[in-house]
């Protein structure tokens, strides 16, 4: 068997595991012996994996950039000028841009594979030479073909990137059954460690900040940790303020429930990780 070379760290890989990807393709999956990340081998099903860069079964669509809203709102302050000028990196259809802007952030949005439906004229085209004072990206390096080429773009383009993606379970046995693996659709295909995410971190010269191993705030400046850590808590329980304040249970977990069970696909980005 061929040796994977570790895409973030340049060392040798070890075969993990082979798993079968939109229930038709075998494929091998090998882990870094020296940071942990997972990658799978040559993604060749990934042009029949984007088909359509909308999940109908995406029940999280909503409720995915209301939580971040709620998070940004109460970190941006700590880490930039609350009234400088913000992007949504892969941005989606440009909700999340467009609730930043009601909340009073000068939000724009980006996304060269899906169109800006809900923030027109709040959107770029082609960043080239542009700066920001923050950068999101959610749930989009686990889907980086080539991680290290993709995050020199988005570090690019700012001192402070805050991003969202699952981290590897530190069990490994439980890798293998790992929801996160987004086996149904064939999307997911880089996974970080810890130590994956400080290496990043100390190859494009920021310092590292995890959060709930979900939240990874990558920044020039020297942050608080444990004060970072308490806004986004705050900022989370706005959100949960939010969503129960009728005394109603969010319906997207039920909802992926009943499409499973309809055999329909199932976008695993949408499985509630707080």
């Amino acid at each position: 068997m061929k040796i994977e070379e570790c895409k973030i760290c340049k060392q040798k890989t070890s075969f993990l595991m082979q798993k079968k990807i939109m229930n038709k393709y075998d494929v091998k999956y090998f882990q870094c012996d020296n940071c942990g990340f997972i990658q799978t081998e040559n993604p060749f099903w990934l042009s029949e994996a984007y088909e359509s860069s909308f999940n109908y079964s995406d029940t999280g669509t909503a409720y995915r950039p209301i939580l971040n809203a709620a998070m940004m709102q109460s970190l941006i302050p700590l880490i930039s000028n609350k009234k400088g000028k913000f992007l949504d990196y892969a941005g989606g259809y440009g909700l999340f841009a467009r609730i930043m802007r009601d909340m009073g952030f000068d939000f724009y949005t980006y996304d060269k594979y899906s169109p800006n439906l809900l923030s027109r004229g709040f959107d770029y085209t082609e960043l080239t030479n542009a700066t920001f004072d923050c950068v999101t990206i959610f749930e989009c390096f686990e889907h980086f073909d080539e991680p290290l080429k993709e995050i020199e773009k988005v570090f690019s383009l700012s001192e402070n990137i805050f991003v969202s993606t699952t981290l590897i379970p530190k069990n490994k046995s439980e890798i293998p059954e790992w929801y996160y693996l987004g086996l149904d659709h064939g999307q997911h295909i880089a996974f970080y460690t810890k130590i994956t995410m400080k290496i990043i971190a100390e190859k494009f010269g920021y310092n590292y900040y995890g959060f709930f191993g979900y939240f990874h705030l990558f920044t020039k400046k020297k942050s608080n940790n444990i004060i970072s850590k308490l806004f986004l808590i705050f900022g989370y329980f706005k959100y949960k303020f939010f969503i129960h304040t009728f005394g109603l249970k969010p319906k997207f977990t039920s909802d992926l429930i009943k499409l499973r069970d309809s055999k329909k696909t199932i976008n695993v980005d949408d499985l509630p990780g707080l």
